[in-house]
C-alpha cells in the first residue's frame, strides 16, 4: 500500500471522529458539520495537491474510465450556475464547498486505490471507526454523571457521540454497521469471525439506545434485503451459492446467536441498571413510532409548492432554508416553523434538492444512481465475483444513506455524503473499469477554464 492511500484511509477513519469539545467548559464554537466539512475539505485538497504533483502534469497519466463522470461534472456545473439566482451567498458557498469535496473525494479515491483489491481496505477502517463512535456513544449513555465523559464531546441530544446529536451519529451507523455485519459472514479465518462478531455487537448496541427511528427503519430494511439476497442466491445458485461455499458457518452461526442474545441483554441494561419493563418498551416503541415525525409532513407538502413555482431551475444552491418562509403555510399549517423558529433543515433530501435544484440538476443525480444500480446488479447477480459479499456490504450501506435521507439530511451534515462518494468510487472499482490514458493537463486546464469562466459571470451578475 502506498504512502498517498495510507493517508486517505486515515482521512476517512478520522473524519467521524472529529468533533467539537468542551474542554474546561470553554466551548469551542463551531457546528460539528461545518468542522467536519473543513477537515475533509483540507485533507481532501492536500490529495489532490498530492496526487497531481505524482503524476507529472506534463506527461501522460492513467485514471479511472467511468460513465460517472458525465454526470457528476454535469452536477458540478449546474451547481454553479445556480450561484445565478442565490440569495443567501453564505448558504450557497457552503454547499458548493461541500458538493465539490464529495466530487474531488470520489474521482481521487478511484485513481488513487485503481482497483477494489487496494480499495476494500476502506472498509475495516470504518468499521473501526464505527466502533471508537459506538464506545463513545455507550460512555455518553451509561455514566451521565461522569462530568469528564459528558462534557468532553459537546451534546445536544444524548448520546450524540462524535456527531453531537444522537440522529446524527444514527445516520453513520445505519451506513457502516452493514460492513461489519458483511465482513463477519464473510471471514473465512475464526479470528475474524470473532472480531466482526464483536464489531457487530458494538454498532448494534450503541444503535439500540440512538433511539432514531430513521435508523431502526434503515437497518431493518437492510436485514430484510441481505436475507432476501441470501435465499434468492442459494435457490439460484444451489452449490455455488454462498451459504454453501461460506467458511466457518458453524462458529459464524453461534456466534450470530450470541450477538442476538448479548443484544437482548444489554437493550435492558440501563444507567439505573437491570430494567426489563415491558410495558416502559413499549410506550418506548409508540415514542418512536409518532414521535414528531407528522410534524414534518406540512413542511414537506408546503415545500412541494416551491417546486411547482420553480420546478426546472430550481430556488437555487441551498437555498431551501431561504425560500421557505415565504411556502410555510401555504398548504398546510406549519406546526413547527413561525416567527420566533425558522427552519434550517427539511429533513427531507429529496424534497430539499429537488428544491434546490430542480429538474435539471435532479436530472443528473438520477442519472448517477441509476449508473450505480446497474453496475451493483451486475455485480451481485454474478456468482463468480470475488468480491460480490463485500459489495453487498456497500449497497447495504447505501441503502441506509437513503432510507434516513427521506427522513433526515445526511447530504448537509458532510459525512454521510462524503462516504456516499467513496461507496460510489468502490462500486466503479468492483465492476473492473477500464484504465484510460489521457493528457492530464489538457483536461485540468480545460475544467478551469469553465470554472473560472462561470464563476466570473455568477460575480458579475452578483455585482451588477
Amino acid at each position: 500500500m502506498t504512502l498517498i492511500q495510507k493517508y486517505f484511509l486515515l482521512l476517512v477513519g478520522i473524519l467521524p471522529l472529529i468533533s467539537p469539545v468542551r474542554v474546561d467548559l470553554d466551548w469551542i464554537n463551531v457546528s460539528p458539520d461545518l468542522l467536519k466539512l473543513g477537515v475533509g475539505m483540507i485533507g481532501t485538497l492536500l490529495l489532490l495537491i498530492w496526487w497531481l504533483a505524482s503524476q507529472h502534469l506534463l506527461s501522460k497519466t492513467k485514471v479511472i474510465k467511468t460513465t460517472l463522470y458525465i454526470p457528476l461534472i454535469g452536477f458540478l456545473i449546474w451547481c454553479f450556475t445556480t450561484l445565478l439566482w442565490v440569495e443567501d451567498w453564505n448558504l450557497a458557498i457552503v454547499m458548493l464547498a461541500q458538493y465539490l469535496t464529495f466530487a474531488m473525494a470520489f474521482v481521487l479515491f478511484l485513481n488513487i486505490f485503481l482497483n477494489f483489491d487496494n480499495g476494500r481496505s476502506v472498509l475495516k477502517v470504518l468499521v473501526w471507526s464505527m466502533v471508537f463512535v459506538s464506545i463513545v456513544g455507550l460512555l455518553q449513555y451509561y455514566f451521565i454523571n461522569n462530568e469528564v465523559i459528558q462534557n468532553l464531546y459537546i451534546q445536544t441530544a444524548k448520546p450524540g457521540s462524535t456527531f453531537v446529536n444522537k440522529n446524527m451519529a444514527s445516520h453513520f451507523i445505519a451506513m457502516t454497521l452493514p460492513l461489519s455485519f458483511v465482513l463477519f459472514v464473510s471471514a473465512q479465518k475464526r479470528v475474524d469471525v470473532y472480531i466482526y462478531t464483536l464489531t457487530t455487537f458494538i454498532g448494534s448496541w450503541f444503535l439500540i439506545y440512538t433511539v432514531a427511528r430513521q435508523a431502526y427503519l434503515a437497518v431493518s430494511i437492510e436485514l430484510v434485503v441481505v436475507l432476501i439476497f441470501f435465499a434468492l442466491d442459494f435457490f439460484k445458485n444451489k452449490h455455488n451459492s454462498f451459504v454453501r461455499t461460506a467458511f466457518n458457518i458453524k462458529t459464524k452461526t453461534i456466534t450470530f446467536i450470541f450477538i442476538l442474545l448479548s443484544l437482548f441483554f444489554v437493550s435492558n441494561l440501563t444507567p439505573q441498571g437491570w430494567d426489563f419493563d415491558s410495558k416502559d418498551k413499549l410506550n418506548q416503541v409508540k415514542r418512536i413510532n409518532i414521535g414528531d415525525g407528522h410534524a414534518r409532513l406540512p413542511a414537506w407538502a408546503n415545500t412541494v409548492e416551491m417546486i411547482k413555482d420553480n420546478p426546472i431551475s430550481g430556488v437555487g444552491i441551498g437555498q431551501w432554508q431561504t425560500k421557505y418562509p415565504l411556502y410555510y403555510d401555504k398548504v398546510m399549517k406549519d406546526v413547527i416553523f413561525n416567527e420566533n423558529i425558522r427552519l434550517k433543515r427539511l429533513h427531507n433530501e429529496y424534497l430539499e434538492v429537488l428544491a434546490n435544484f430542480g429538474i435539471i440538476g435532479y436530472a443528473f443525480l438520477l442519472w448517477i444512481a441509476l449508473i450505480i444500480i446497474k453496475l451493483l446488479w451486475r455485480i451481485l447477480l454474478n456468482v463468480d465475483h470475488r468480491f460480490r459479499v463485500e459489495l453487498l456490504g456497500v449497497s447495504l450501506g447505501l441503502i441506509g444513506f437513503s432510507i434516513v435521507a427521506m427522513f433526515s439530511f445526511p447530504l448537509r451534515v458532510f459525512l454521510p455524503g462524503f462516504l456516499l462518494m467513496i461507496f460510489f468510487a468502490l462500486v466503479v472499482l468492483g465492476s473492473k473499469e477500464e484504465l484510460l490514458e489521457v493528457t492530464p493537463n489538457r483536461v485540468i486546464l480545460k475544467f478551469f477554464i469553465v470554472f473560472f469562466v462561470v464563476l466570473f459571470l455568477c460575480l458579475l451578475y452578483k455585482h451588477r
